[in-house]
């Protein structure tokens, strides 16, 4: 069974279109939506927004499904990444996490979340979209500019893949992330990017990662 998670309902309207549906569950709150894509069985749910909220998602997914690995897609703002590229994320930070006097890099709990993945991202050129990889930092804040000034010159900033990460590495699960840049952590960039348009992208991505 393949998993995949996205934090808002709008992220989920074009992937649910795209599943063999044959079932739901209701599972604490959470829709979760079970069927096939190319005769492989996967489950979709709608985490919602931040890090509990991921972290409880991705908690039952694993427990009630048994899934064996989880696909994390998204829009989020960046810095060296241009809007509407796609960014494989190959690291994972928590931003408001600093364990480094126990002797951990900064943003690391405990060093269980330091989750490296080698996307071969080879297999989506023929989408022709943009793409790249990088390093995510997940905060349930918005980034200001101080903290901005301290992070590496390019990187993801969103509310949940860190979290999904973390619950992935204690349970041995293989985890994958995906985000979609709306923005370069600027708000008049965000109004201003065709999330309709880019929605369509989920759907081509998570085909491609399913095959």
């Amino acid at each position: 069974m393949i998993g995949v998670i996205v934090a808002m309902k709008s992220e989920m309207r074009h992937l649910i279109k795209e599943i063999k549906l044959t079932v739901k569950h209701k599972i604490d709150g959470i829709d979760f939506y079970l069927g096939t894509i190319f005769c492989k069985d996967v489950v979709l749910a709608v985490s919602g927004v931040g890090k509990v909220n991921a972290a409880r998602c991705t908690t039952i997914m694993g427990l009630a499904f048994n899934v064996k690995s989880i696909i994390n897609i998204g829009f989020a703002g960046a810095v060296g990444f241009p809007v509407g590229s796609v960014v494989f994320i190959t690291q994972f930070r928590l931003l408001d996490v600093d364990t480094s006097a126990l002797g951990d890099k900064a943003g690391l709990f405990f060093g269980t979340n330091e989750t490296t993945l080698k996307p071969d991202i080879k297999a989506f050129q023929k989408l022709n979209y943009c793409l790249f990889t990088g390093c995510c930092f997940t905060s349930d804040r918005f980034i200001n500019t101080k903290i901005r000034n301290i992070l590496t010159k390019n990187y993801v900033v969103d509310m949940e893949c860190g979290a999904i990460a973390h619950v992935c590495y204690f349970n041995k699960i293989k985890f994958i992330a995906i985000k979609i840049v709306s923005d370069n952590l600027n708000v008049k960039h965000y109004k201003e990017f065709n999330k309709k348009e880019n929605r369509k992208k989920f759907s081509e991505i998570i085909k491609e990662c399913i095959k």
